[in-house]
């Protein structure tokens, strides 16, 4: 991508962005791999792994609302900030009525996101009593 500005580099288990807060960048991973979580009943939920290519921070940058989820680093990690004017100005020729449409899509995401981690952490509970309290023998 041609419009990157700057580029940040993180180590194993570093903090790339924080579920509530607020942030106004979009990162672009260049190399490296991260790992997306959501706090469920205040216990980690992982999510998902992201890699090359992935886009990070899309969300607060659309709606300005906190971030939804957390992203910490899985070995070595460099993302790219995508230039924030370009950004700016892109979303600013849309239509209002297109704003609308984007604005709606990044609620329905939220909420998506929100669903599929209080499944998984149901999930990974429920695994949690199959699997019972190791037995001394």
């Amino acid at each position: 991508m041609r419009k990157i500005v700057d580029k940040l580099r993180f180590s194993d288990g570093e903090v790339v962005l924080k579920e509530g807060t607020y942030g106004d960048s979009i990162y672009l991973i260049l190399s490296g791999r991260v790992e997306v979580s959501k706090l469920v009943n205040r216990r980690k939920t992982a999510i998902a792994l992201l890699e090359k290519g992935a886009i990070l921070g899309e969300l607060s940058f659309i709606d300005k609302k906190p971030r939804p989820v957390s992203v910490r680093a899985v070995g070595e990690v460099e993302v790219g900030i995508i230039d924030k004017e370009f950004l700016d100005y892109e979303l600013n020729k849309m239509s209002y009525e297109f704003t609308l449409v984007l604005n709606a899509l990044a609620e329905r995401l939220r909420r998506t996101t929100e669903d599929y981690a209080e499944l998984k952490a149901e999930y990974q509970r429920v695994q949690e009593r199959l699997k019972g309290p190791a037995r001394a023998e």
